[in-house]
Order: C-alpha cells, then sequence, then structure tokens
C-alpha cells in the first residue's frame, strides 16, 4: 500500500510541475502582449499589467521549484515553501505599492508577515535548509 500512495503522490507532483510550466509559458505570453501594449500605447495601465505579470511569474517559477524539488528528493522542504510564501507576499506588496492602494496599516501587516516568514524560514534552516 505505501507503494501505491507513493506512485500516487509522485503522480501529483509531476502533474503539478507540468501545469507550472504551462502557467509560466502563459504568463510569459502575457510579459510579451503587456509589453508590446506598452511600446505602442505608452499608457500606463499597460505598464501596471506588465508589472503584475513579471510579478507572478516569479510566484510561479518558485512553485515550480518546489514541485520539481519535490520530484527530485521526494520530500517537501519547508524552507522552499517559505520562500514561496516570502516571494507571494513581496509580489502582493509590490503590486499594491505600484498600484498607489497602500495603507500604513496594510504596509505594517506586510513587514509583519515577512518578518514571520523569514523567522520561521530562519528556523526552519537550522533543522534542514534545502
Amino acid at each position: 500500500m505505501p507503494e501505491r500512495k507513493h506512485f500516487i503522490l509522485r503522480g501529483f507532483a509531476y502533474a503539478l510541475a507540468l501545469a507550472s510550466a504551462f502557467a509560466i509559458l502563459v504568463v510569459l505570453l502575457h510579459i510579451a502582449v503587456s509589453g508590446y501594449d506598452l511600446l505602442i500605447s505608452g499608457h500606463l495601465f499597460s505598464a501596471k499589467r506588465l508589472v503584475e505579470n513579471i510579478l507572478d511569474g516569479f510566484v510561479l517559477i518558485e512553485l515550480f521549484r518546489s514541485f520539481v524539488d519535490y520530484i527530485d528528493y521526494e520530500k517537501l522542504h519547508i524552507s522552499l515553501l517559505l520562500e514561496t510564501g516570502l516571494v507571494f507576499v513581496l509580489r502582493e506588496m509590490a503590486s499594491n505599492l505600484y498600484l498607489g492602494h497602500i495603507h500604513f496599516t496594510t504596509m505594517l501587516g506586510y513587514s509583519a508577515l515577512i518578518l514571520a516568514l523569514l523567522l520561521a524560514r530562519k528556523l526552519a534552516c537550522l533543522e534542514d535548509c534545502a
């Protein structure tokens, strides 16, 4: 029975890695289209969309790295998952800063979350760091 569970988990990891790779390709296409729109129109909205697409690409790359790491080592490294969470929080923070939708309390919340993720990653690296 453990072999079947291992086979299912590994298949699921391969499917997630494939889906992540496809999503990265879609984001790259969106980046190309947004860059073309920015060059043609010069609108600020196109620049905002381009920045959001690039930041989305960073998050997807981190997720893809986590799935590939699971496939290679057959275990999840908590440090990689925390790094992915950190990249996601930084993406949200940068996106909101760029759009101008940021308030002091929101910035304080992002800062606390980033600090907590960094502390958790440091503690996770004491045990096992990828």
